[in-house]
């Protein structure tokens, strides 16, 4: 059984997808698409993210996890 994300973003998908659309750092570009999924619901489990991007499990978690500490900051 897959467990849902559970993420609280206080960033609009408004704001995400004008980041994502000016962000030149193909990192942090992955970061954002990753948020802006979440934000619409077009993805709802971290099997999909992985599976959408081509990452590793332990991955999604790690990073989820140092944009809870931080937000876009982190």
């Amino acid at each position: 059984m897959t467990h849902p994300l559970l993420l609280t973003m206080t960033e609009s998908s408004e704001e995400l997808q004008r980041r994502l659309q000016h962000e030149t750092n193909a990192r942090q570009q992955e970061r954002l698409q990753r948020l802006y999924w979440l934000k619409l619901g077009l993805v709802r489990s971290r099997p999909q993210i992985t599976q959408l991007l081509h990452r590793s499990e332990s991955t999604i978690p790690r990073w989820l996890n140092t944009y809870r500490q931080g937000g876009l900051k982190q």
